[in-house]
């Protein structure tokens, strides 16, 4: 537990470029940003994660972890298969994490301890599964599972930022609007959340 609270609250930022009054140099730099934006990862703003995992109780990092190896995989010419790799996730996190430690289309970033949110991200879905399986007919057990969706996103959150900076979009801009694809996505999310609401207020049958 402490070393999660450790990473969900770094003591250290990427070092941010100072502003400058003159509009010529602000374009150049912002030009020279955009030269290295690439797609070896999925870049997202952290406030658009927020919203898509909390709105979709979660679906939205399953698709965040396959979309991740996807575009590892298209970018490298690895032989990996994303889909297990989202299916088993619980065994691929450390590797997900370290290919994005190794990357960094910029030349500028810190060395990352990739493994230290790994280990964090994985004892938290391991906690989820273990309240999942042993919660059935406890409300107090299924909702401490569904707490366990807050440290599972603010984790990912953190992953995010690092992904961003890595790939030479810091604040996620590039992919910060929520579309129409992610509106459905909130809707089904909505519907789950709706019947998971429902479950934990109906008591346990008991014979």
């Amino acid at each position: 537990m402490a070393t999660i609270v450790k990473i969900l609250h770094p003591t250290s930022a990427p070092l941010k470029m100072s502003e400058n009054l003159y509009a010529a140099p602000l374009s150049s730099l912002d030009d020279h940003k955009l030269s290295y934006l690439d797609d070896r990862f999925l870049v997202v703003s952290p406030r658009k994660l927020l919203v898509m995992s909390f709105a979709t109780a979660g679906l939205y990092l399953f698709h965040w972890t396959f979309k991740n190896w996807a575009l590892h995989r298209d970018a490298t010419g690895d032989n990996v298969w994303p889909l297990p790799r989202t299916i088993f996730c619980v065994f691929y996190t450390h590797s997900l994490l370290r290919h994005i430690a190794n990357h960094d289309t910029s030349g500028h970033r810190r060395a990352w301890d990739s493994d230290s949110y790994a280990t964090a991200l994985v004892l938290v879905m391991l906690a989820n599964y273990a309240l999942s399986w042993t919660g059935q007919g406890s409300r107090i057990i299924s909702g401490l599972a569904f707490l366990m969706l807050i440290p599972t996103t603010l984790l990912t959150k953190q992953v995010q930022i690092e992904i961003n900076a890595r790939c030479g979009d810091p604040e996620g801009s590039s992919n910060d609007s929520i579309t129409g694809a992610n509106i459905g996505w909130i809707v089904v999310g909505a519907v789950f959340w709706l019947f998971a609401l429902i479950g934990l207020m109906i008591p346990p049958y008991v014979e």
